[in-house]
């Protein structure tokens, strides 16, 4: 089975993801230092952009490597899919120390926050890695 999918539907997602999540992670910083009568607000702007950040990810995490086999490249052996991989894995990491958190569970949110940190500084170092890779190997796009 033959999927045409246009090499840039993955940069868009990532696009994507690199603006929700910085906005994730400054909303759940500023939802965790919230009193409890204004706590509410903030936590739903905070699963607005996490929730689709993580769903993003994954999604550009599948459509990369089919996009890179139609230009007939190998598609996991990148710098940027490996990070790529590590990345939505930490990504559902976070994911389930966010739902854990509604049990509040201290040492949870302390490792989500860390986790949340770390996320940022990867899909942040996606886009130079993802620009270097595509510049290399773009005399095999159409």
């Amino acid at each position: 089975m033959h999927i045409d999918v246009p090499w840039w539907i993955h940069p868009i997602l990532a696009a994507t993801v690199v603006t929700l999540t910085p906005l994730a992670v400054y909303f759940g910083r500023k939802s965790a230092k919230a009193p409890t009568d204004s706590y509410q607000p903030i936590l739903r702007k905070h699963l607005m952009c996490a929730i689709p950040a993580v769903s993003f990810a994954c999604v550009a995490v599948v459509l990369g490597p089919i996009a890179m086999d139609e230009a007939g490249l190998d598609a996991l052996e990148t710098p940027h899919a490996i990070i790529g991989l590590t990345a939505v894995s930490f990504w559902i990491v976070q994911a389930c120390l966010g739902w854990l958190l509604w049990s509040d569970k201290e040492k949870a949110r302390k490792i989500h926050r860390y986790n949340g940190y770390f996320v940022l500084s990867l899909a942040m170092l996606q886009v130079p890695v993802g620009i270097l890779i595509f510049l290399e190997f773009r005399k095999y796009y159409p």
